[in-house]
């Protein structure tokens, strides 16, 4: 089965050009589907953070047995 995870990157900036200074990195990983980063919202940015509100999906499976 085949998983395709959505992930957050980066590239550094140089500051006089803006221009991409290196290769991109992995800055957090969302491989769980507790966590999906598709689901996140009321993303915000700063100068240097990135704020968003993220839903954690979670379930239980009960087993009960019913008396006579």
């Amino acid at each position: 089965m085949s998983h395709e995870f959505q992930d957050l990157w980066a590239i550094r900036l140089k500051p006089e050009t803006k221009h991409p200074a290196g290769d991109p990195f992995e800055v957090l990983s969302f491989h769980s589907a507790r966590r999906p980063l598709s689901t996140a919202f009321g993303k915000a940015v700063t100068k240097d953070k990135l704020f968003w509100a993220m839903p954690e999906f979670a379930g239980d499976i009960w087993l009960a047995e019913r008396a006579p």
